[in-house]
């Protein structure tokens, strides 16, 4: 996998993936947040793309459908995606 990241969002992913993968066995959640145009979509899209190719499967939840097109046009073939409305 090309990892295009900037610094801080290496940064932010190495925790995450850690996270996600129980790596951080005391630790059952994490959070990506930042500023528009920070590139959390783009970051949600590599880690997605992390854990496809562990052999995870994915589930990416929106607060509304605007937000779930966004990020779905970022993320990886094979990542399930709703929203929760």
């Amino acid at each position: 996998m090309k990892n295009d990241l900037s610094p801080v969002q290496q940064q932010a992913a190495t925790p995450i993936l850690r996270i996600l993968t129980n790596q951080e066995p005391k630790t059952h959640q994490c959070a990506l947040a930042g500023y528009a145009g920070s590139g959390k979509t783009f970051l949600a899209g590599f880690i997605a793309q992390a854990l496809l190719d562990a052999d995870y499967s994915i589930l990416a939840i929106t607060h509304a459908h605007k937000a779930l097109s966004v990020i779905t046009s970022n993320l990886p073939q094979g990542v399930e995606t709703a929203t929760v409305f």
